[in-house]
């Protein structure tokens, strides 16, 4: 096995939840009817990137190629070039995190997808639902899903991943109503702390890092 495969699997073992996206994922990779693009959004630290990852590797086990652009972690221009090259390489499945980034580019991203062939999936995220989901033409071909925070049975998944303990999990609720960032500071928190505090109530404010 190689390393990169032994840190692929500790961050599958370690995600939690969004069965519904990733099964609409795979529908449309198996299928060349309907839908071609998928839209996730939702506010920041909702774990959209960490889905995308997910998503990559759903696709990579499925046999497809797969392309990534992470529009954050590039200038504007710079990420628009990338996406053009990605799409130039015809890939089966094309993913583009944090379309936000690009600013006024995000305008010209339809025109670059629709390039791909039509045979490729194409999964983008972004903090607010896109115009591009809604514009004439694309409608049909869109699926937009609103990523929100993690119910009650997820957070205690996540919590039961990430070393929080048992005793705390219902305090943990409490402080973040399943909001997967703050659950991953709170778990690093506690880890940091050396004190489990069982206590029946654990405060955001106590941990200033977070």
């Amino acid at each position: 096995m190689l390393l990169g495969e032994r840190v692929k699997s500790r961050r599958e073992a370690a995600f939690v939840g969004r069965v519904g996206v990733r099964e609409r994922f795979m529908e449309m990779l198996a299928t060349l009817d309907g839908p071609r693009v998928l839209h996730v959004f939702g506010p920041g630290g909702t774990g959209k990137s960490a889905l995308l990852a997910a998503l990559s590797r759903d696709a990579e086990r499925a046999g497809r190629r797969v392309q990534f652009v992470d529009c954050e972690a590039l200038d504007p221009f710079e990420a628009a070039t990338v996406v053009a090259r990605h799409v130039a390489a015809a890939p089966d499945v094309l993913l583009l995190d944090s379309i936000d980034a690009l600013g006024p580019l995000q305008r010209t991203l339809s025109d670059q997808v629709a390039l791909v062939p039509a045979t490729c999936t194409v999964v983008f995220t972004s903090r607010r639902r896109s115009e591009w989901a809604l514009a004439d033409g694309w409608d049909e071909l869109v699926v937009s899903i609103a990523l929100t925070n993690f119910d009650r049975h997820e957070t205690a998944t996540f919590c039961a991943t990430h070393a929080i303990p048992p005793e705390l999990h219902a305090a943990a609720w409490e402080a973040s109503l399943g909001h997967p960032l703050t659950l991953a500071h709170l778990g690093d928190a506690l880890a940091n702390a050396g004190d489990t505090r069982p206590g029946d109530v654990l405060r955001l404010e106590e941990f200033p890092s977070m």
